[in-house]
Order: C-alpha cells, then structure tokens, then sequence
C-alpha cells in the first residue's frame, strides 16, 4: 500500500510540473523574450530637438556643443557626444533629430519615447560618422529609430521595443545594426528599404514583433549573422528583390510563418542557420535564381502554427488547464481513498 501511495504522489508531482510548464508557455512568454526598463541614469530632460547643420534645426553642431548636454569638436578622436538625455515626444513630433551633418558623433545613453506617427525616438536624415550606442527608443508612436540617406552609421547596444517599427533605414550605406534587442514592435523589426548596400546586421535579438523580424527590400551585398529572430509574426528572415546578401549562423525559431523567405531575390548565400520551422525552413519563389542554401539545420516545430497566433481562440488553452487541473483532482482522491482504506 505504501508503494501504491508512493506511486500516486508521484503521479501528483508530474501532472503539477507539466501544469506548470504549460502555464508558463502561454502566459509567460518565450525563453528569447527580453525584459527592458526606462534608462534611471539621466541628468537632462530636454524637450524635443533639431541639430541640423546647414540651419534649419533649433541647433548646428556649433550651437549644441555650448549645452551642456552636448560636448566634443566633431572629429574622429573627438566626436560630439549627447548622453544622459530624457526625451518625450509628446506625440507630436521626432525626440531627436540629426541631419545634414557629416561631423562624427556619438549619442549615447539616452531614453527617447512617445514619438509621434510617422516620427522617430531618434531621426538621421542625410548624416554620415554617427553612432548611436546604449540608447533607449523604446514606446514610440512611429519608429524607434528612423535613418534616412546615410552612410557610415553604427547602430548598437540600443533597446527598440513597443514601436510601431523597430528601426527603419532607407537608402542607408555602409553602417552595421549590431548587439540591439528590438522586440514586441507592431510592424518588423529591422527595415531595410530601397539601395540600402554593403551594410551589416549582427548579433541582434529580433523576436516577438508583429511582422518580420529582418527585412530587406531592394537591398544588396548585405551580411545577416549571429542573429536570434524567434516568434515573429510573420517570417525571422525576409528578402525581396535583394541579391548577394549573406544570411548565415543565425538561430531562427517558431516564426509564424517562413524561417527564411525570398522573393525575386538572387545570388544570396544562405547558410548554417538554425531554424526551427512552423510552415517552411527556407522558401524562395519561382523567380529567384542562384541562391546558394547549404548545411542549414532545419526542424519542423511540434506546435502547430494556431499555438503561435495571440488571436486564437483561449478554449483549447483553457481546456489544457482544465484537464491538467481534473488529472491532479482526480489523483488526489484516490489516493486520499486508499488512504482511508488503510
């Protein structure tokens, strides 16, 4: 007897840890899921802002540099740097706005929120030498962060969560989008658009935004490495009309619909990616020519494609719970039964 009641607590034990696992899975999220807060390092806050070197912003370079939330001369050895800034948006404009400026700068370690649509956490338009490090652009209206006709622009360390768009570059050349978490974004995650060339995406956590995680269209002689894009909405990895890109060594998991997709895209190299699929591993269309797709690991996902989708209806989550509730119920009566036998 004492054997069969070992045998039930057991039972008892199991059901509850399988209970717990699933109420994790569902209402607590994914492993990849990032956990971000506000920068709580700041020492200005500053309204919304325009440098703009030819002078149509509320500062040249020239201007900034006599706040002093601003420093440097603008060279190499000596960048501008703006750090530990606060800016809301207020809904109604960009917080941060650089353009035509050719200078070398740094911003860095600043908290730009509350953007307004269309607008930006931080706004580049038309600059070259910048770096934008450690920020966060995070519950903006619009972009977290907007590059607009740039060059020569290092995007890293930065959280972009809960935008509408992580970050959007278009027409931007030689920079790299390194080491940033972007997630939970109600469009992609990163946005490459239209002769955006010789630029690098590394080590990136893309995960849970509600499109594709990486996106590149028109765009070419990009390198896509060391990147985690899981539960996106729509594809991890998504090219159209962009040729001799490289997508390799990226863990790509449980996106809604393609691991990696390309469309009119030719002469990529795709490889020792590790993706686990929910409808397809790697997909190109009829139009694609000359993509090289070697020594991928693929593995079909064991939840099903609705599982994925936040609309599905909540009855089978429900009933999962109920069963797992009714099974350690029922366990428990019976051992509490044969208990009373005894």
């Amino acid at each position: 007897m004492k054997n069969k009641t070992k045998f039930y607590l057991i039972l008892i034990l199991i059901t509850a840890i399988g209970f717990f696992s699933i109420s994790r899975c569902f209402f607590h999220g994914n492993k990849y899921s990032e956990e971000y807060s506000l920068n709580t390092s700041i020492y200005w806050n500053l309204a919304p802002l325009v440098i703009d070197d030819l002078g149509g912003g509320d500062y040249t370079w020239a201007e900034a540099v006599l706040e002093d939330w601003c420093a440097g001369s603008g060279t190499e050895n000596d960048p501008y740097i703006i750090e530990n800034v606060a800016i809301n948006g207020g809904n109604s404009t960009s917080c941060m706005e650089i353009k035509q400026s050719s200078v070398h700068f740094i911003i860095r370690n600043c908290t730009l929120t509350n953007s307004a649509n269309n607008d930006a956490g931080i706004y580049l338009y038309k600059v070259e030498n910048g770096k934008l490090v450690d920020n966060n652009c995070s519950l903006n209206n619009g972009f977290g962060i907007l590059v607009y006709m740039v060059s020569f622009i290092n995007i890293s360390n930065n959280n972009v969560n809960n935008n509408i768009l992580g970050m959007y570059l278009y027409k931007c050349n030689q920079s790299s989008i390194t080491e940033n978490i972007i997630s939970e974004n109600q469009n992609k995650g990163i946005y490459l658009k239209e002769n955006c060339n010789y630029n690098e995406i590394l080590h990136n956590s893309v995960n849970d935004n509600q499109d594709s995680g990486i996106y590149l269209s028109l765009s070419y002689h990009t390198d896509i490495m060391h990147n985690i894009a899981n539960n996106n909405k729509w594809d991890g990895i998504h090219l159209f009309g962009s040729d001799h890109n490289t997508i390799s060594e990226n863990i790509i998991e449980y996106n809604k619909h393609y691991g990696i997709s390309l469309l009119r895209s030719d002469n990529n190299l795709i490889t020792e990616n590790e993706i686990i699929y929910v409808l397809s591993c790697i997909e190109q269309d009829e139009e694609c020519q000359d993509n090289t797709i070697n020594n991928n690991s693929c593995t079909r996902s064991i939840i099903d494609e609705d599982f994925l989708d936040e609309d599905f209806p909540p009855l089978i989550i429900i009933l999962i719970i109920a069963l797992s509730f009714g099974a350690v119920v029922i366990i428990a009566v019976i051992v509490y039964w044969h208990r009373k036998r005894k």
